[in-house]
Parts: C-alpha cells; structure tokens; sequence
C-alpha cells in the first residue's frame, strides 16, 4: 500500500519496507539455517524459529520498483562509502548505489527515491537497470554478511523507502529528513 505524507514530506509518497511486504513485495532471505519474516508496525523482522545458531546473509527486494522512465533517465548513486558518488545514464548495464539511488528524467519530470533509512545492522545496496521496452527494474538488498542470530532470537532488517517527486533535489532533502526520523 502506498499512503500519502502528511507535513515536511508532503506531497511525496512512502513505501517502506513493511508496506511493501504487505503488498505482496517478495522478499528473500538467505541463512545457512530455518529463518523467518514478519511485518509489525513498519518493520520487517528476522526471526530464528530453530533451536540453533544460524548466520544471516542477504535479505533481497528483487522488485523494489519497477517503473516506466524515458531514456534520458539517470541515476544519481550515493555510496556512503570510500567510493565515489555518481550520476549515471541508466542502460542494461546495472548501476548500484550502497545507501540510495535518485532517478530521475528531465522529460518526464520524475524524480525517484530508492534507498535505505537505517544502515546499523547490515550494509545496503540499491541497483537499477533499464530493460529494452525503457522499463526501470530496481532491487535492494541488505547483506548481514554472515551475523550469528542465535536460536530465537530476531533482529530488524534495515528499513528501504520508495519516494516519487518531480524534483530531484527535493529528493535528497526527503531522505535526509526520513533518516533524522
């Protein structure tokens, strides 16, 4: 489900991570043991239902947004890292950002936020490409890179927000806002 914002954010619109498990958003999640999701209150949880240690891995959105875009559309790639930031024509050639992407047309006017709001307990990554029918596909994931979840034990996956606009620069201010929340 996609809800409208109300005050700083307004008029964008927020998907996050929860909302998008509950619209049937597949996600995965890759352990070396019996490991399961649920969705309470915004927040996507892990959950060790076994009796033993297991190590996490990836949680992967593969279809976080799949979205129509000329071909003029960019990416503007935010690593957060040692790395540098970009912006990139998108093509078949995937591009990928480590905290948060913004497309974004100059024909069509559309600025989109793909990104995560929290990065404490996993590293994130963001990646779109563009198929030939100029068809956006972007996936995200979160890899724990092997952190022990002990049997029983839960942790939260990080939160992953979708925001649509017609300014990209707005774009940066709403996920700036969206992280100090």
């Amino acid at each position: 489900m996609i809800r409208p914002m109300t005050g700083a954010l307004a008029p964008a619109l927020l998907l996050t991570t929860a909302l998008a498990h509950a619209q049937n958003m597949r996600a995965t999640i890759e352990a070396d043991g019996p490991v399961g999701m649920t969705q309470r209150e915004g927040v996507l949880t892990i959950r060790n239902g076994s009796t033993s240690l297991v190590k996490l891995r990836k949680c992967t959105f593969p279809e976080a947004a799949t979205l129509a875009m000329p071909s003029d559309a960019v990416m503007l790639s935010m690593t957060g890292w040692q790395e540098p930031s970009r912006v990139w024509r998108l093509s078949t050639e995937p591009r990928r950002a480590r905290t948060f992407a913004v497309l974004w047309s100059a024909s069509a006017r559309r600025a989109v936020l793909v990104g995560f709001t929290t990065f404490d307990r996993a590293t994130t990554s963001v990646e779109a490409v563009m198929s030939g029918d100029g068809t956006v596909r972007v996936s995200a994931w979160t890899d724990f890179e092997g952190l022990p979840l002990a049997a029983g034990a839960s942790i939260d996956c990080e939160k992953l927000a979708v925001v649509e606009g017609d300014n990209p620069d707005a774009m940066l201010d709403t996920w700036t806002t969206m992280v100090q929340a």
